[in-house]
C-alpha cells in the first residue's frame, strides 16, 4: 500500500513529463541526423529507463499484468528459435519497441490519471502541438530543412524526426480536438493552427486523417438536415477524388512515381514492393512451419512497412493475434460510443497504409494522451446523462 501511494505521488506529471521528453529528444537526433554525424543513441537510452520504472512500478502492485506481456515474449522466442540466425540485435530491440506501448497504456491503467493529472496532460499537449505547427509555418515559410519531413518532396513537420511519427501525431491531434471541442472544432483557434499545419505535413496519412475528421464532425457534431448532409458528403468525396487525380496523375512526387511504378506503387509509396521484392522472398527462403506460427525476422529492412502486415510479419499468426488483442485490450479502455468507433476503425485503416506504428515507441505517448481524450470525453458524456431530465 505504502509503494503504491509512492508511485501514485511521483505520478502526478510522470505522463507530461514523458510527453515533453519524448518530443525534445525527437527534435535533438533530429538535429543530429541533419547536421551532425547521425542518429544519437540518447532516446533509445531514453525508453530504456522509461521501459524499466514502468517495469519496477507494475510490478510493484500486481504481476498478473505481465502475462499476456510474457506470452508475447515466449513467441517471439520461438519465432527466432526456428531461424538460423534468429536474435538479432536489432530485431531483439524492435521487440521492445512493440512491447512498450502496451507496458505504457498498462501503467497508466494501475495508476490512472486524476482529473487534475489528465488537464495537465491535456495543456502540455496541445502546446507542444502548438509550438510545434510554429516550427512547421516557419519551415513552409522560410524552406528551412530542419523543420522539413522529406529531403526530397514537399512537406514540413518541425522536430517529428519521421514522416511517419508527423503522420501519427497529426492524425492523433485531428482527434484529439475533434472529440474535446466536438461543435468548436472549426472555430478554435488551437484546433484551426493543427488543421492548417496538417495540410503542410505532405503525407497521404494526414490527408485521409484530415478527411476523417471532417465526415465526424459533419456526421456527429452537426444537426445539419440529411439531405444536406448527404449534399456535402457527395461533394466532399468528388473533392477528394479530385485531389486523388490531381496528386497521383496531374503533377508532383507520386504523379512522376505513378508514370515510373504504376499508381499502387504510388499510392501505397513502394510499400508493395517491399512486400513482394523483401518481405516474401524472405518468408519463402528462411520460414519453416514454426515462423508461420510465431513469426521471425532477422533484417528489419525486409519488412513492407505496412502496419498490420509487418505485425504478423513479426510475430505471425498466433503471435500476431496475441499482440493485436493486447494491444487493443490494454488501449480501448473507454466505452465505445459511435464517433469514436468510427475514429478508432478508420485509425487502423491509416495504419494499415501508413506503417511503422507498433513499433514507434515515440508515437505511444501521443497515444495514450488520445486514449486519456476519450476517457474524457464517455466520462463527461455518462455525467451529462446522469443529470439529464
Amino acid at each position: 500500500m505504502k509503494v503504491t501511494s509512492l508511485f501514485k505521488k511521483t505520478n502526478v506529471f510522470f505522463a507530461s513529463f514523458l510527453l515533453i521528453l519524448f518530443y525534445l529528444s525527437e527534435g535533438v537526433s533530429k538535429y543530429s541526423i541533419l547536421f551532425a554525424d547521425g542518429k544519437l543513441d540518447a532516446p533509445r537510452v531514453i525508453k530504456l529507463l522509461v521501459v524499466v520504472i514502468l517495469c519496477i512500478g507494475l510490478l510493484r502492485v500486481s504481476i498478473s499484468v505481465f502475462k499476456h506481456l510474457l506470452l508475447l515474449a515466449v513467441s517471439f522466442t520461438l519465432g527466432q528459435f526456428f531461424l538460423t540466425h534468429g536474435f538479432q540485435k536489432e530485431v531483439v530491440v524492435s521487440f521492445s519497441k512493440f512491447l512498450f506501448p502496451i507496458l505504457l497504456f498498462l501503467y497508466f491503467w494501475k495508476f490512472p490519471l486524476s482529473k487534475q493529472q489528465r488537464q495537465t496532460l491535456f495543456k502540455v499537449f496541445e502546446w507542444l502541438l502548438l509550438f510545434n505547427c510554429v516550427l512547421v509555418f516557419v519551415g513552409f515559410l522560410f524552406e528551412l530543412p530542419w523543420f522539413s519531413t522529406y529531403r526530397t518532396r514537399f512537406g514540413y513537420n518541425g522536430l517529428l524526426i519521421t514522416s511517419a511519427t508527423s503522420s501519427y501525431v497529426h492524425v492523433i491531434a485531428l482527434f484529439y480536438f475533434l472529440i474535446t471541442r466536438k461543435t468548436r472544432f472549426f472555430s478554435e483557434w488551437k484546433s484551426l493552427a493543427v488543421i492548417l499545419s496538417s495540410f503542410l505535413i505532405g503525407t497521404k496519412a494526414v490527408y485521409l486523417g484530415l478527411f476523417v475528421v471532417f465526415i465526424a464532425y459533419l456526421f456527429y457534431y452537426t444537426h445539419l438536415p440529411q439531405k444536406l448532409k448527404k449534399i456535402v458528403i457527395l461533394t466532399a468525396l468528388l473533392g477528394a477524388v479530385g485531389t486523388f487525380y490531381i496528386f497521383f496523375f496531374y503533377t508532383g512526387f507520386f504523379d512522376n512515381l505513378r508514370q515510373t511504378e504504376g499508381l499502387l506503387s504510388s499510392v501505397l509509396s513502394l510499400r508493395n514492393d517491399l512486400l513482394m521484392e523483401e518481405t516474401l522472398p524472405f518468408i519463402q527462403e528462411n520460414w519453416s512451419w514454426g515462423n508461420y506460427l510465431f513469426g521471425g525476422i532477422t533484417e528489419m529492412e525486409t519488412r513492407s512497412q505496412m502496419g498490420v502486415i509487418d505485425v504478423f510479419y513479426f510475430w505471425g499468426l498466433v503471435g500476431g493475434a496475441l499482440y493485436v488483442y493486447t494491444f487493443v485490450k490494454t488501449f480501448v479502455t473507454f466505452r465505445l460510443t459511435k464517433e469514436v468507433l468510427f475514429l478508432l476503425i478508420s485509425f487502423a485503416v491509416i495504419v494499415f497504409l501508413a506503417g511503422n506504428f507498433f513499433e514507434n515507441a515515440s508515437v505511444a505517448i501521443y497515444l495514450l494522451v488520445l486514449r486519456e481524450a476519450f476517457l474524457y470525453n464517455t466520462k463527461k458524456e455518462t455525467a451529462n446523462n446522469s443529470i439529464s431530465p
